[in-house]
């Protein structure tokens, strides 16, 4: 295996994997990012908060789809695609989530 090969691979994997690693990281600012907030004494930063969050993650899964669609005469890029479109989903449903219920209520 040369080192070229080893490069393809790891490439292709991340490329791959994006549009997961752009949901988990949409999925901890949400709910991290919430918790801290609410610990600060400060729910009226949350809505905007999950709004960015929300905003910045569809845009950048957006930019995976677009990119695998572009190429869509191999497997990998529709693959990266396809994730990337399901994670746009769950970003979206997160989003939504948070952005429907009160925040900061003491159960």
């Amino acid at each position: 295996m040369t080192g070229r090969h080893r490069g393809g691979f790891v490439t292709a994997a991340l490329r791959m994997g994006a549009g997961v690693v752009v949901w988990a990281l949409h999925f901890g600012a949400v709910y991290g990012g919430t918790a801290l907030v609410c610990a600060r004494g400060v729910p009226q930063v949350v809505p905007v908060m999950i709004a960015i969050a929300t905003g910045l993650a569809v845009a950048v899964l957006l930019l995976i789809v677009r990119a695998g669609w572009r190429e869509r005469d191999a497997f990998e890029p529709v693959f990266s695609a396809s994730i990337a479109a399901f994670a746009l989903l769950a970003v979206v449903w997160v989003g939504l989530a948070g952005l429907s219920v009160s925040a900061c209520e003491a159960r």
